[in-house]
């Protein structure tokens, strides 16, 4: 396809990835359901957009985590792509279960 569709390739990807970093810690932290006691929120549709980052008050109260979807109704694109690696002997997962940081991780509701 040549160099110019690499070269917009190249530009579309570092616009994308700058501009969708940029709103998970923009968006996360203000606007969203807020599940744990953290400063983040999570943002369904930002979710997609960063294959599962938009859980970000989910990564903030497991941040050692692979997968963040914690609850029902949660949706982390990228976990059965991480499952699927691990299976294939690509990648090794620390932690499969969440383990929570601090007493300020509660659950909100508690």
């Amino acid at each position: 396809m040549g160099w110019p569709v690499g070269i917009l390739a190249g530009v579309i990807h570092v616009l994308s990835y700058l501009g969708l970093s940029g709103a998970v810690n923009a968006v996360a932290h203000t606007f969203g359901r807020r599940p744990y006691e953290n400063s983040a929120t999570n943002v369904g549709w930002l979710t997609w957009l960063t294959a599962g980052e938009g859980l970000h008050n989910n990564h903030h109260a497991a941040p050692t985590s692979a997968r963040f979807a914690l609850h029902d109704g949660e949706i982390d694109p990228a976990w059965p792509f991480i499952r699927l690696l691990r299976t294939l002997g690509l990648a090794d997962i620390r932690r499969t279960d969440p383990v929570f940081t601090g007493s300020r991780d509660a659950p909100a509701d508690r």
